[in-house]
């Protein structure tokens, strides 16, 4: 006896027809697009930027110019304004070089390790301080927002830095001659610990008055472990 469903004619599998075949496809196509897409969401969201240290932190390595956008490269000439600010900037740079090497050399010495190199690196730190000092007394600053008083906080700024500076070879240079202990501290170290207090003070002072004019003329905004 038969069924009625065993007289039925029998239909082709959907995988060997082309309509079937073409729907399939569809699906995965669309399938991968999906997947690519998530994909890509997720690799992004993994990478947030990245920005300056956070204000108190040594500077792990020299701060460098932003590159201009391609809408500012093809725009008209900068004003004076965007000129002096961007001539106070190049010298900020300078101070992040001269403060990443300061952390380096004072490292060296409170571990007793590499003293001759760290005694040269402190007096080119001195010295490179000394110059910013000079070329931030000539800077114009008059087009500048609160330009005065910006360029004031930042001479104090680095005079300190500079006697902070000066105070640390002195210690490096007696721990190299006398006998080096590590983390072995002085009034020396003390003396020059404490002068470097007072830069971060005058430091902050400068940077809250700086920090608007950068912004203004696009620039990187400081902080006190920058300098």
């Amino acid at each position: 006896m038969l069924f009625r469903s065993d007289l039925s004619p029998r239909r082709p599998p959907i995988w060997g027809s082309r309509s079937g075949l073409a729907a399939i496809a569809v699906v995965v196509v669309i399938a991968i697009v999906a997947v690519g897409f998530t994909l890509s969401r997720h690799l992004d969201a993994g990478h947030p930027a990245t920005g300056h240290s956070a204000a108190g932190a040594p500077a792990t390595s020299p701060r460098t110019s932003p590159s201009p956008s391609p809408s500012r490269a093809s725009s008209s000439p900068p004003s004076l304004g965007a000129q002096q600010a961007a001539a106070l900037d190049t010298l900020l740079i300078s101070s992040s070089t001269a403060r990443t090497a300061l952390h380096r050399a004072v490292k060296q010495v409170a571990a007793c390790t590499n003293l001759v190199g760290a005694v040269s690196d402190l007096q080119n730190v001195v010295n490179q301080r000394a110059s910013e000092v000079g070329r931030a007394a000539a800077l114009p600053v008059s087009a500048l927002p609160d330009g005065a008083d910006v360029k004031s906080a930042l001479i104090n700024a680095l005079k300190l830095s500079l006697k902070a500076d000066q105070d640390y070879l002195t210690w490096a240079r007696q721990q190299r001659a006398s006998g080096c202990t590590p983390s072995g501290q002085s009034s020396t170290y003390n003396a020059a610990f404490s002068a470097s207090q007072r830069a971060n003070t005058a430091k902050t002072a400068f940077v809250n008055a700086w920090n608007p004019v950068a912004d203004r003329y696009g620039l990187a905004r400081e902080s006190p472990s920058d300098m």
